[in-house]
């Protein structure tokens, strides 16, 4: 994580340190993991980050909206190396925390 202190975060959201003006917020997730990449425009690279209580399905869809949540919605994760669809959608809130 990077070094922004605890009351930082809570107070403005990890995603607002990625956010920079007339610019979208760029971002990759690893499949079967909690890892988000989110572009720091001021480094020009990717920091990785991690999701909490969520580990990113295979295909999934996303959606980043206005307000600085992400939808991720379906996708398949493997159960006993069998593919199972998944028919929900999950929340990140800009703390990064899966509801």
């Amino acid at each position: 994580m990077n070094n922004l202190t605890l009351t930082s975060i809570n107070r403005r959201g990890i995603l607002d340190n990625y956010r920079q003006t007339n610019k979208d917020t760029l971002f990759y997730m690893r499949p079967d993991t909690t890892d988000i990449f989110l572009m720091d425009f001021k480094l020009g690279r990717f920091v990785k980050e991690q999701i909490q209580g969520l580990r990113i399905p295979f295909k999934a869809s996303t959606q980043l909206t206005s307000d600085g949540n992400i939808y991720v919605v379906g996708g398949y994760k493997l159960e006993r190396g069998e593919p199972q669809a998944l028919r929900e959608c999950v929340q990140i809130n800009e703390n990064l925390e899966a509801t």
